[in-house]
């Protein structure tokens, strides 16, 4: 007989459904997400700091922020890896949900004798009934199968009865329910890298603000309500002498003013912020407010003749030796100058007959720093009172509650993937030719084996003791 030449293999299609479902697609984009998270948490992100211009060099921070490396989390690139691996796990989701779904609600699929006959792993025990009449073990045998599996089915022929149950068949969708978390947590992720921000605000001791400075695009928002300090407390560390040395908490005890009137009152401290109209208010830092005034005193260099006048802070005055006007502009609680720590300082500005503005640091704890400006006139600052402010970052973030329900679908999905099973028995309950009955039961688990084949014994053992009845 002629050798048949070898039909053509059929070529295997690959569409583009196939590929955005492919695991190879997954693993390519997880570990893509990976090496940039990795990227955007080991260089610092945000506006760079002086600090790193001067430890990186200016023109390795330009190119960084022109790569986008400095704001990876808000990057066009990362969003769309992002959305590349919704889009993957959208598709495999909705290819291998139909026939899923359709395993789990079909009636009555697993009640085919043959199936359980040719299971490998399946557990099976047999039984000798010697004294046992049909109806009563029919009965025996639902009671018993019925306290561990939900659904018994009993079908009786000429020889005897087959019984089928089953219970958990739900659990395969446990895979599905983790799919839909991750699709959560990733939609809640670009909810909140798109339309969320985090900004800074500080508000004085008795004072109130509504403007929140963001970090990101630079530019101010105004809250439709108003956050009032009531009153700011620091706790701080003793040393062996008994004085206080670091802080150990600080807290902001705080009113929100809705229209002008008190709506809601809370204590933010570190770890413990406050949540309220979508936004969440973190206690970020504190430091000395702007005094409203501050006592100025201007020294003649030539006589050594001091005035002391009465300063309120962005008032122009005239300056007391007739030379022209001068402005307090600026208070910093706590000041360094090429790395010197200067504390508490004003900034005014004097203004002079045909000279340009001039811009004045006068250091508190330094009455003599305004010397090194060699003017005619020294400037020093003396009494004055500063309550504190409290520094709080304020985050909004649209996507928290999408990534909250994620954790939650992928729990409950994990729980019934990894730690439920679907169970499923069957048996029958046939005559012996001599008299009696035989009991053969077998069942198979899609997890936890040994846990059905004790269970099996279980019920084999209520059935023939006729325990199962009680």
């Amino acid at each position: 007989m002629a050798n048949q030449p070898d039909s053509p293999k059929p070529e295997k299609s690959f569409s583009v459904i196939d590929f955005l479902a492919s695991v190879k697609l997954s693993t390519i984009l997880l570990l893509l997400v990976a090496v940039l998270a990795t990227v955007g948490t080991l260089i610092p992100q945000g506006p760079p700091s002086h600090e790193m211009i001067e430890q990186w060099g200016g023109g390795r921070v330009n190119f960084l922020s022109a790569l986008g490396l400095l704001d990876v989390f808000h990057s066009w690139w990362f969003l769309a890896v992002l959305a590349a691996l919704g889009l993957n796990l959208s598709v495999c989701t909705l290819k291998r949900f139909p026939p899923l779904w359709k395993l789990v609600t079909a009636k009555g699929a697993g009640f085919i004798p043959g199936r359980f006959e040719k299971l490998a792993q399946a557990s099976k025990f047999e039984v000798d009934l010697p004294e046992m009449d049909p109806a009563r073990a029919e009965s025996l045998v639902t009671k018993a199968v019925g306290r561990t599996f939900r659904r018994v089915e009993v079908k009786s022929d000429s020889g005897g009865f087959t019984f089928y149950a089953e219970s958990g068949r739900w659990t395969r969708l446990g895979y599905m329910v983790v799919h839909v978390g991750f699709l959560l947590v990733l939609a809640g992720g670009m909810a909140g890298s798109i339309w969320g921000w985090t900004g800074h605000m500080n508000v004085p001791e008795g004072g109130s603000n509504n403007v929140v400075e963001r970090e990101r695009k630079g530019d101010s928002v105004e809250l439709p309500f108003s956050l009032r300090c009531d009153k700011f407390s620091i706790t701080y560390y003793k040393d062996e002498h008994g004085h206080d040395e670091t802080p150990s908490e600080y807290k902001s005890n705080v009113t929100v003013l809705e229209n002008g009137k008190p709506v809601h009152t809370a204590d933010i401290i570190v770890n413990s912020p406050l949540t309220y109209r979508g936004l969440t208010f973190y206690q970020s830092n504190y430091g000395k407010a702007p005094p409203e005034k501050v006592d100025m005193v201007f020294t003649d260099a030539a006589s050594d003749v001091s005035v002391t006048v009465s300063a309120p802070m962005h008032k122009r005055m005239a300056l007391p030796m007739g030379q022209g006007e001068f402005e307090v502009t600026y208070f910093e609680s706590n000041f360094s100058q090429m790395g010197m720590d200067l504390g508490p300082i004003f900034v005014a500005e004097l203004h002079r007959p045909g000279k340009k503005p001039e811009e004045v640091l006068i250091p508190a704890n330094y009455p003599g720093f305004d010397k090194m400006r060699k003017d005619t006139v020294i400037i020093s600052a003396g009494k004055y009172e500063s309550g504190y402010f409290t520094g709080l970052q304020v985050t909004r973030d649209p996507g928290v509650p999408l990534v909250y329900a994620g954790f939650l679908f992928i729990i409950a999905g994990l729980v019934a993937a990894f730690f439920l099973s679907h169970r499923q028995l069957y048996g029958r309950i046939s005559s012996r030719p001599r008299g009696g009955m035989k009991l053969t039961i077998t069942g198979t688990s899609t997890k936890n084996p040994y846990g059905l084949q004790s269970r099996l014994r279980i019920v084999a053992r209520r059935v023939e003791t006729g325990s199962g009845e009680s």
